[in-house]
């Protein structure tokens, strides 16, 4: 949040300036800081995309844990039950 903010400031403020001037540094700053911020957004993107698919695994493993559990628990009764049977 804090960085959207302070690249939409520094754009803000180079946007008056090259208003209000013609110096080359000015539009050469405008282009360094909208590199920043399209790679930063890309970072971002990344970030998320991986953030899904993480937990999308997490999931998977949760329900995978979960179906485990139950069949052991199923192996276990079937188990107690063949014991019971052969007394």
């Amino acid at each position: 949040m804090q960085y959207n903010a302070d690249i939409l400031g520094a754009l803000d403020l180079v946007k008056k300036w090259s208003e209000k001037s013609s110096n080359e540094e000015i539009k050469l700053m405008t282009k360094f800081i909208l590199n920043i911020a399209y790679f930063v957004n890309g970072l971002t993107m990344e970030r998320k995309g991986f953030d899904m698919v993480v937990d999308e695994q997490h999931k998977i493993v949760r329900q995978r844990d979960l179906k485990i559990r139950e069949l052991e628990e199923r192996i276990r009764e079937l188990e107690l039950n063949l014991k019971m049977a052969e007394e």
